[in-house]
C-alpha cells in the first residue's frame, strides 16, 4: 500500500471531523489520527519586522509577482537556530520560511 496524501479540502474536513467527534465525547487517543499539514511548507517573503534571535518577526508572503506591492499572507516566524545573540535579520530582507509542525522558521535569508 502507498502513501497517501490528503489535499486542502480533505486534510480540512478530516480536521473538522475530529473535532465534531470530541465534541461529541467519543474519545480519540492522542496519536491515534496522524493527519498531514496541509497548505504550503515553504514560502519566500519579506520581514516586515527586525529579527533577532529567540524573537518572532511578521513575514509578508507574495504569489506571482513578487515586486507587485500587496502581500497576499503574513506568517508569524520564528527566528532561525544559527542566528546567534546580538545578531539580526532587518526588517525588509528577503526570507524563505519553513514550517516545521505548525510553527513557520526562517531557514535561509537575503545577504546584507
Amino acid at each position: 500500500m502507498g502513501l497517501h496524501y490528503l489535499t486542502t479540502q480533505q486534510a480540512q474536513a478530516l480536521n473538522r471531523l475530529l473535532r465534531e467527534a470530541r465534541a461529541a465525547g467519543i474519545d480519540i487517543p492522542a496519536g491515534g489520527v496522524d493527519v498531514p499539514p496541509y497548505g504550503p511548507t515553504a514560502d519566500w517573503g519579506k520581514l516586515d519586522d527586525s529579527l533577532s534571535s529567540t524573537k518572532t518577526a511578521t513575514v509578508s508572503v507574495w504569489r506571482g509577482d513578487p515586486l507587485a506591492d500587496t502581500s497576499i499572507d503574513r506568517y508569524e516566524v520564528r527566528s532561525p537556530p544559527m542566528l546567534t545573540s546580538g545578531t539580526s535579520l532587518s526588517s525588509g530582507s528577503w526570507v524563505m520560511i519553513q514550517r516545521v509542525r505548525n510553527d513557520w522558521f526562517v531557514t535561509h535569508a537575503e545577504c546584507t
